[in-house]
C-alpha cells in the first residue's frame, strides 16, 4: 500500500482542503444582494425616494423652463434586473435626470435666449449751441375792435317849462342908452361912481323884457316858478359873481318921454331905488322891447 508521506500543511492549506462550496451558498448569494443594494443606493442617493415601477421602462420629464420651449427627454433605458440564479427580482429604480444626462441619455437643454426688448429709438444728439430755440408762444388772439358809434356830446337836459326867446345882441338902442344915463345922474347926484354898461348883460335884459311879452306875465319869477333872472345869468354864462339884482319897468308913454318916466317911477320905489343907488354893484346891462300894442318893457340886470 503506497502511502505518501509529505509535509503538514498551515492554516491556509487547512481550511482550503475542509471548504465545501454547497455549504456556503446562501451565504454568497446574501453578499452579493447586499452589494448591489450598496451600489444603487449610492447610485440613486440624491433621489427623494426609490419606488418599484413595472417592467415597462419609467419616463422623465425636465423641468419647466420660462420663456424655453420644453424638451421631453427619451425615455431611460431600465437597468437590467439583476438575477442571483436562485430567486431573482426585477428592480426598477429612478435616476435623476443629471444622472442620465451624465451617462448621455439626455440632450443638455441649453437656457433660453432672454427675451428680445424692442429698440428704442434713436434720438440724433444736437449740440446745445446748435439746437433750434423752442418757438415763441403765439400771442393770443383778441377779438378784433368793433367800431364804436361816435360819442354826441352833453346834451343838457331838457328843462320843462324853461322858456328862452331868441333877441338881438347889437349894440345899445337909443331908449336903452338913455334910460342908463338917467340912472348915472342919479348915483352922480349922490356922489356914487357910475356904472359900467355890459354888453352881455344887456341880452340878458332884452331876453327878459321878451319873457315877459311873449308869457304874459309881469314879475321876477315866471309862472312855471323859475327865478328867471338867476337863471337866464347862469343860462349865458354869468357864474362869477357876488350880487346880482334886477329891476323891471313898463308904461306906454311916448318913445320920447318913456325911459324918463321909468326913472321916476324907479326912483318913488324904495326897493328899486336901492339898486340904482347900491354899492355892491359896479356894472349893469338894460334892455328895452316894445310890445305890438306899443307898450315899452324895461328890464335892468345888476351884478357886482
Amino acid at each position: 500500500m503506497a502511502s505518501f508521506e509529505g509535509a503538514r500543511p498551515g492554516v491556509l492549506g487547512e481550511a482550503i482542503r475542509e471548504w465545501r462550496f454547497s455549504k456556503f451558498i446562501p451565504l454568497y448569494l446574501a453578499g452579493i444582494a447586499a452589494g448591489a443594494g450598496l451600489g444603487i443606493g449610492i447610485a440613486t442617493w440624491p433621489a427623494s425616494e426609490v419606488v418599484d415601477a413595472p417592467e415597462s421602462a419609467p419616463s422623465f420629464s425636465a423641468p419647466a423652463v420660462v420663456e424655453a420651449p420644453v424638451f421631453a427627454p427619451a425615455p431611460a433605458q431600465a437597468p437590467a434586473p439583476v438575477e442571483t440564479g436562485i430567486n431573482a427580482a426585477a428592480i426598477a429604480v429612478e435616476l435623476p435626470i443629471e444622472f442620465i444626462r451624465a451617462m448621455g441619455g439626455l440632450p443638455a437643454i441649453e437656457p433660453a435666449p432672454p427675451a428680445a426688448t424692442p429698440a428704442a429709438p434713436i434720438v440724433p444728439v444736437v449740440p446745445a449751441s446748435q439746437a433750434p430755440s423752442a418757438p415763441a408762444p403765439a400771442p393770443a388772439v383778441q377779438p378784433a375792435a368793433q367800431p364804436e358809434a361816435p360819442v354826441a356830446p352833453p346834451v343838457a337836459v331838457a328843462r320843462p317849462n324853461f322858456y328862452v326867446p331868441e333877441v338881438s345882441s347889437g349894440p345899445a338902442t337909443d331908449m336903452e342908452l338913455r334910460l342908463f344915463n338917467l340912472l348915472n345922474e342919479q348915483r352922480a347926484a349922490e356922489g356914487l361912481a357910475p356904472y359900467v354898461l355890459d354888453a352881455g348883460l344887456t341880452k340878458v335884459a332884452r331876453t327878459r323884457s321878451q319873457q315877459l311879452i311873449d308869457q304874459n306875465y309881469f314879475a321876477h319869477t315866471d309862472p312855471y316858478g323859475y327865478s328867471m333872472y338867476v337863471e337866464l345869468l347862469a343860462h349865458f354864462g354869468f357864474t362869477s359873481y357876488a350880487w346880482a339884482g334886477e329891476n323891471l319897468a313898463m308904461n306906454n308913454y311916448a318913445v320920447v318921454e318913456s325911459p324918463e318916466r321909468a326913472t321916476t317911477s324907479l326912483m318913488n320905489s324904495p326897493t328899486h331905488r336901492a339898486n340904482i343907488m347900491a354899492t355892491d354893484f359896479f356894472r349893469v346891462g338894460i334892455g328895452e322891447i316894445t310890445d305890438a300894442r306899443g307898450r315899452h318893457y324895461f328890464t335892468m340886470i345888476f351884478l357886482g
